[in-house]
């Protein structure tokens, strides 16, 4: 996300990131989370996807792993639009099919194959 050109502030972005996190976590279950967070450091709505195979604590709602993350910043005058995108992104990681599919992807193209594949 830091090397998108909507990105005005990386530092101002994660800090953003972090206090939305404290307040409570976006570990979903099912190892998925989506931090996100609106703020005045992007111009626009910048989507990161990560992915720990390992996983990481992340405090999610299951107490399980998390193995992967969308990242979503929004500007703070977005209205609504990153929750369009939780929504999408909820409804596709409700399949363990996709789950799958996304802790294999290899390329941004394959990631975005996957992404567009939801009606």
């Amino acid at each position: 996300a830091s090397k998108s050109k909507l990105v005005r502030d990386k530092d101002d972005l994660l800090k953003d990131i972090q206090e939305r996190e404290n307040l409570v976590t976006t570990g979903v279950g099912y190892g998925v989370a989506f931090p996100h967070a609106k703020t005045k450091a992007v111009k626009g709505i910048v989507i990161a996807f990560g992915r720990a195979d390992a996983g990481i604590d992340f405090d999610a709602m299951d107490k399980k792993p998390v193995h992967l993350f969308f990242l979503i910043a929004a500007p703070e005058d977005a209205i609504g639009a990153h929750l369009n995108v939780m929504a999408r992104l909820s409804f596709l990681m409700k399949s363990e099919e996709n789950r799958q599919k996304l802790n294999i992807v290899k390329s941004p193209g394959e990631l975005l194959s996957i992404l567009d594949s939801v009606d």
